[in-house]
């Protein structure tokens, strides 16, 4: 089985387009992650990795939006003293800069994280290939701006 620990567990992985099955049930982040960790090591690194830059991406997010919004409401609000107006600039201006660096985290995290799993699939699943099936998935999305179509695969 390539470069994985044998492991039971292997016997009830299925994977079906972007899902990962355990007996036949869509796993949970932490049944993925843990399933990693028991049969390969560098996947469960490279996943690991990636979720622990998406986490940072999100919190940079968060913080720079709420930096951002509450030095901006208390610019527009109108302060009267120069130096409560530069403060709040500067407010803004660094919930500006955490957004723009929670960008690449983000993007970087999700792409390990998809590494992680496409090393797994290559590595553990590949020599059992009726385990790795394709899956195509129509979709009919209703929403307010319309009616729509989505083929996921």
């Amino acid at each position: 089985m390539g470069t994985c620990i044998d492991d039971p567990i292997l016997d009830n992985v299925q994977r079906f387009g972007n899902k990962i099955l355990i007996d036949n049930k869509t796993a949970s982040s932490k049944e993925i992650k843990e399933m990693l960790r028991k049969t390969s090591p560098k996947s469960y690194k490279m996943y690991s990795a990636g979720r622990g830059l998406s986490k940072a991406g999100t919190i940079l997010i968060s913080t720079g939006g709420g930096l951002l919004l509450g030095g901006a409401t208390c610019i527009i609000a109108g302060f009267d003293d120069d130096d409560e107006v530069i403060i709040m600039g500067l407010i803004s201006a660094f919930g500006v800069v955490e957004i723009v660096t929670s960008i690449p985290l983000l993007i970087t995290g999700k792409a390990l994280k998809k590494k992680g799993i496409r090393y797994f699939d290559q590595n553990c699943l590949s020599d059992e290939p009726f385990k790795i099936k394709n899956y195509y998935q129509l979709n009919l999305n209703i929403n307010t701006n319309g009616l729509g179509l989505s083929l996921a695969f």
